[in-house]
Order: C-alpha cells, then sequence, then structure tokens
C-alpha cells in the first residue's frame, strides 16, 4: 500500500469526505483544511479552519504544516474559483519552504479550463508533480446527472492510485447534454 506521507488536503470534507478518510489510512500525518467547522477526526490528522481566499492565512498554514510537521510529501486540493490564488500560492509556499519532491492533486470541475492549466505547468517547479483530476458527468445516451459523491471519491482515489498525470471522473461529452 502506498504511503503519501505528510500530506495537506484542501477542500476534502464534503464531496471528497470518502477519499480524506481513504487518504488519512496511507499518510505518515495529515493537515485538513475547511471552511466549516470540524467534520473529521483521525488520530494522526490536524484540522483547521481556513478561508483560502485569505492569502496571509494560507501561506501562515503552509509554513506551520512544514515547520510542525517537516516536508509536505502530497497536496490534495479542491478549491473553487472563488480562491483563484490559492493554488499557485500553495505552488509558492512549499517550493519556498522545501527542495524535496511533493504532487499536488488538482481536483477541478467539469467547466474549468484543463487545457490552460496543463500550458501553466511550466510555473511548477521540478520537485511538484501535478496530477489534474477533472470531474464531468453520467451520460447514459438519452439523459445526463452529476456525478454522486461516492463516485467522485472513487474515481479520485483511482486516479491516485494509478498516478495519472490526467482523469476524468465520467465523461465531457457531449457537452450540451450536461445536466
Amino acid at each position: 500500500m502506498k504511503n503519501f506521507g505528510h500530506t495537506l488536503i484542501f477542500g476534502g470534507t464534503g464531496m471528497l469526505k470518502e477519499t480524506t478518510n481513504w487518504l488519512i489510512d496511507r499518510t505518515t500525518q495529515t493537515r485538513i483544511y475547511g471552511r466549516k467547522s470540524k467534520s473529521l477526526e483521525h488520530s494522526n490528522t490536524t484540522y483547521r479552519l481556513l478561508d483560502y481566499t485569505d492569502t496571509d492565512k494560507l501561506i501562515e498554514e503552509i509554513t506551520l504544516a512544514h515547520k510542525d510537521g517537516g516536508p509536505i510529501h502530497t497536496v490534495l486540493a479542491w478549491i473553487h474559483n472563488t480562491a483563484p490564488n490559492a493554488i499557485p500560492i500553495m505552488n509558492k509556499q512549499i517550493e519556498q519552504l522545501q527542495n524535496e519532491p511533493w504532487t499536488l492533486y488538482l481536483v477541478k470541475g467539469s467547466s474549468s479550463d484543463i487545457e490552460s492549466i496543463k500550458s501553466s505547468q511550466q510555473n511548477y517547479q521540478d520537485q511538484c508533480k501535478l496530477k489534474i483530476i477533472q470531474l464531468g458527468f453520467k451520460y447514459n445516451g438519452t439523459s445526463s446527472r452529476w456525478l454522486t459523491h461516492e463516485e467522485i471519491s472513487a474515481g479520485t482515489i483511482d486516479s491516485m492510485q494509478s498516478e495519472r498525470d490526467f482523469t476524468i471522473i465520467g465523461t465531457l461529452k457531449p457537452w450540451g447534454a450536461r445536466p
């Protein structure tokens, strides 16, 4: 079983809750950041309230995680477009704190511009391996629906186990059939 080492999870208490529970069992230490009160508790886990749009607080929390737990090995992030600077700030701060390699699993919604995210990979230093997980929908030829939390978590876990650089959970086609 793969160990993801010292792990930071942003946005993992809602639809990614099952992924978070799975990941916690495969880490040496986990910090979970959320916008709402504590909703997950495990022995090797610290839960912190964090508004991802507060860049100073985000930098402070990443610095504290590194100070308390040492090098960061894995980041799982599902952050809405309301905090567009959060991911670049995370990347920059971790790169400033350490030279060790780490992996960023970036979960994005169906309408995210993945090509621009892929083309921005040059903004990630050699230490960061960027893995993109895009959420789609289910389509049976006549009707469509959004993915369930269970499907999202199962697809995210599968992506993390496979080490693919890019994963679509569900489908994005036909685009006009989106729910």
